[in-house]
């Protein structure tokens, strides 16, 4: 789980993530997907706007600082 919360954090795990959906959003792909049938290219819009959301979530909700990541106040100067 620790592996996890240190992916989800990770700058190159998030560009990755931004150019797989940058991709499965692609025109090409969408109107290969569309030309089957359209009820099929709206499941998949949808499906895949689905996923998007819920990773960003996670990605979110992972990202907070907690307490352990909190700096702890500067001393004051004198």
């Amino acid at each position: 789980m620790a592996r996890l919360k240190d992916l989800l954090r990770k700058t190159e795990f998030h560009i990755f993530l931004f150019c797989l959906f940058f991709l499965l959003f692609s025109w090409p792909l969408l109107t290969l997907i569309e030309k089957t049938r359209p009820p099929v290219g709206f499941l998949y819009l949808y499906l895949t706007w689905s996923v998007l959301v819920a990773v960003l979530a996670v990605i979110a909700r992972h990202c907070r600082p907690t307490s352990t990541d909190r700096k702890p106040p500067a001393p004051p100067r004198e």
